[in-house]
């Protein structure tokens, strides 16, 4: 019984590492082939330990698996800052729900959480360089204003909905 949990304790551990080298990447090249069900799973083992406890991810991705060319360390980066955020911003038993699909020529990504939702006002400015709704210290303002940049540098489309109580939907879209 040890070994076996030692085994799996390995399997982890470098399922993480393997994660985070594909994340730390640093290629500044956007020729990569990025398989985006494989980015989305190691980002969640990335964040497994802030999402295991407080929150429920529910994945509907596409039944064939969906590639785009592109920058493979950066579309990590995108979606790890988009589920933090999505993390943060649910209570207790909240639901963050992974949604991919292949329209036309276009990968759809959407992000949904049940969380505090986010006011009209500060809709507008999220993508802003250091703006912030968290507390001093908190947070730098730079993650979705980041994430923006990657997603134009990939020809695509970052929208925000979201209604303040009742949580916020991040729909991504890159040309395949």
């Amino acid at each position: 019984d040890l070994l076996e949990c030692l085994k799996i304790g390995l399997e982890k551990s470098s399922n993480i590492v393997q994660s985070l080298n594909q994340f730390s990447r640093s290629n500044s090249s956007f020729d990569e082939e990025c398989e985006i069900h494989s980015i989305i799973e190691n980002c969640l083992l990335m964040l497994n330990n802030e999402l295991k406890h407080n929150v429920t991810v529910e994945k509907q991705f596409s039944e064939e698996e969906i590639s785009v060319k592109g920058n493979s360390g950066k579309l990590h980066q995108v979606v790890i800052n988009i589920l933090s955020n999505a993390s943060h911003a649910v209570e207790n038993n909240g639901i963050i729900t992974i949604k991919t699909e292949k329209i036309n020529n276009t990968l759809n990504i959407m992000i949904s959480d049940n969380g505090s939702g986010i006011s009209k006002e500060n809709l507008r400015k999220i993508t802003d360089p250091f703006f912030t709704t968290k507390e001093p210290g908190k947070g730098t303002g730079l993650g979705l204003s980041i994430t923006y940049a990657i997603i134009q540098e990939h020809k695509g489309e970052l929208e925000f909905e979201s209604e303040e109580g009742f949580g916020t939907t991040v729909n991504i879209r890159i040309p395949i």
